[in-house]
């Protein structure tokens, strides 16, 4: 990285970003580097890189499942198959046969015919289901899922989308490899090929890719796996880097900053009181900051620069048979505060709540004069710290 020569006495700040060893990104990067050499049976180092980034992103789902149509092709290649053949039972099939080779030789044949239907099955359910080809998934799948699978299938006079999940359900829970792979083939080879986008914006070129194999999905088909959660994973392993940090305590905690300044007041009432008070006050936070950046170049939204504001005024406001402090010698202060020019100067606004007296009876009632003013926070703890760089606040 190269960075241009800087004018002094200046506040800058450096944003970058970097890719995890297990993101996505990482994955489709190693998947372009290595070759692709029957992987079937050679398991390669991204899809074990695949399995490690579904486990940790659960629950968005990788698996295959098959779509509507390519249930219905599966369908369509098994529907001359009769598996009522499973369920003859070998007695009934020979029964009232009394020659004991006739019987041996029915025998082997109800057998093979059993033997032969399950081997169409899984022949011809591998040619529909590409992801059954792989040596992981070949220990998954038995007779009796196959065949209460195809059962199911035969069933069915229409799928619908909320049936395209059977399959990862009850048959084979697999991850998605073949529709990654393709879809690496289709939007990414070139991209990996430019160093200037592997360099930099290899995230967003997945990312619009997703959106662009989205489109294809148009009707009612269920969009797959991969594609839905795609979006979400793809974000979880790319990580923001700064010249100023977000360390865990400024950006997770909502804090109470005492601060000190001069409000003047917005007179309208007769028995308000006149000109301004100084203050000290408290700041509670809408949402967290880090003040260690400066305000100039912190990105801050309008929920960050606002506080909810309290304080006392400094001084009494008190004025014989016309007004008395709220309690005491003191008067509250109840409003706002907004972020200004630095992270601790502040403009603050809201009412002064005090007690007006009235003229004939003597009587108090509780009356708010607006204000408005400036402040500066306290930083009590960042002082101290600084007198006693040993102390723990």
């Amino acid at each position: 990285m190269v960075i241009p020569p800087l004018k002094p006495n200046r506040f800058y700040r450096l944003d970058a970003s970097y890719f995890s060893s297990e993101s996505i990104v990482t994955m489709f990067t190693m998947m372009h580097e290595e070759k692709n050499t029957d992987w079937y049976t050679d398991k390669k180092e991204w899809m074990k890189l695949l399995k490690r980034i579904s486990k940790r992103n659960e629950p968005y789902s990788i698996t295959y499942d098959p779509t509507i149509v390519e249930l219905n092709s599966f369908k369509n290649r098994i529907k001359n198959i009769d598996l009522g053949v499973l369920e003859i039972n070998e007695a009934d099939f020979i029964s009232g046969i009394q020659d004991a080779k006739i019987i041996e030789k029915k025998k082997q044949e109800l057998k093979k015919k059993k033997e032969d239907l399950l081997v169409a099955l899984h022949q011809i359910s591998k040619r529909e289901f590409e992801i059954l080809n792989f040596d992981e998934n070949k220990s998954k799948i038995d007779n009796n899922s196959l065949v209460k699978f195809c059962k199911w299938i035969k069933s069915k006079s229409n799928f619908t989308n909320d049936d395209t999940t059977y399959f990862s359900s009850e048959l084979v829970n697999s991850l998605d490899y073949i529709n990654i792979y393709e879809f690496y083939e289709n939007y990414l080879i070139g991209p990996l090929n430019d160093d200037a986008i592997r360099a930099g914006n290899l995230k967003n070129v997945i990312a619009q890719s997703i959106d662009n194999e989205k489109k294809f999905y148009t009707g009612s088909e269920l969009i797959p796996n991969y594609l839905m959660n795609f979006e979400e994973i793809v974000m979880h392993g790319t990580f923001a880097l700064s010249t100023y940090s977000d360390s865990f305590e400024t950006s997770f905690k909502t804090s109470l900053v005492p601060d000190f300044g001069y409000v003047t007041y917005i007179t309208e009432q007769e028995n308000a009181p006149k000109g301004g008070n100084l203050f000290l006050g408290v700041n509670i936070s809408l949402s967290p900051s880090n003040k260690n950046v400066p305000l100039q170049i912190s990105k801050l939204s309008l929920m960050q620069r606002l506080s909810i504001h309290t304080g006392v005024t400094v001084g009494s406001i008190q004025k014989d048979n016309v007004r008395d402090n709220f309690f005491g010698n003191y008067s509250l202060l109840l409003g706002g505060s907004y972020k200004v020019l630095t992270q601790g100067t502040r403009i603050n606004f809201g009412g002064l709540f005090y007690h007006k007296i009235d003229a004939i009876n003597g009587s108090k009632s509780i009356a708010v004069q607006p204000f408005i003013g400036l402040s500066i926070d306290l930083e009590i703890k960042k002082w101290l710290q600084t007198i006693f760089p040993k102390i723990e606040i």
